[in-house]
C-alpha cells in the first residue's frame, strides 16, 4: 500500500474515521502526552491520527533493514 497519494495529516475530521485500533507498547510520558492532544483534538470535534506517520516511519525502517541485509549478502557471496 502507497502512502504517497494520501493527504499526511495527524488530525482528521471524525466523520472521515475509517480505521481500526492500534495497540502498541510505549513509553508512560509518550502515551501521556498522546492522551493530552487525543483530548484536545476531540474537544475540537477531531480524531489524533499518527496512522499515517507510523506506516511511513515502518516503511523507512523496513527499507533500511532491506538495504543492511542486502549489503550483508552481498559482502558473504563475495567472500
Amino acid at each position: 500500500m502507497s502512502t504517497r497519494n494520501k493527504v499526511e495529516a495527524t488530525l482528521i475530521p471524525k466523520s472521515h474515521l475509517k480505521m481500526k485500533s492500534l495497540t502498541i507498547r510505549l513509553p508512560s510520558d509518550i502515551m501521556n502526552r498522546m492522551q493530552r492532544i487525543k483530548d484536545d483534538a476531540d474537544a475540537l470535534g477531531y480524531v489524533f491520527d499518527p496512522q499515517i506517520v507510523l506506516t511511513n516511519a515502518v516503511v523507512q525502517a523496513l527499507n533500511r533493514a532491506e538495504s543492511e541485509l542486502e549489503k550483508i549478502l552481498n559482502q558473504g557471496s563475495q567472500s
